[in-house]
């Protein structure tokens, strides 16, 4: 997850030398691999979440932060809901992303 939606993320919100595109094209690989994942399972590794969820949630949850969407990855948005539905899920706050 680090050179596709962190990267892309880097890149977009705080200038960070790379290339953007390269970074989305390696999320979109990473993303579908994940999609078709969790199209059988309810999360990463077992039946309940585990630290394999947690290493990966925030750089796929701010994914669109590195402008990479994450519509076409219906799974993958379950995940997400079912790793944020506990009461006391705190998330990391969204950046506001700057100007295109």
């Amino acid at each position: 997850m680090a050179f596709g939606p962190a990267a892309a993320r880097a890149i977009i919100l705080w200038g960070y030398p790379g290339d953007a595109d390269r970074a989305r094209t390696t999320a979109a690989g990473l993303l579908g691999f994940l999609d078709d994942h969790l199209a059988r399972r309810r999360f990463r590794a077992a039946d309940t979440p585990t630290i394999a969820d947690l290493a990966c949630y925030s750089y796929v949850a701010h994914a669109p932060e590195g402008r990479i969407p994450l519509e076409r990855y219906p799974a993958v948005r379950a995940w997400l809901a079912r790793i944020e539905a506990p009461d006391g899920f705190v998330p990391l706050p969204v950046t506001e992303l700057p100007a295109a």
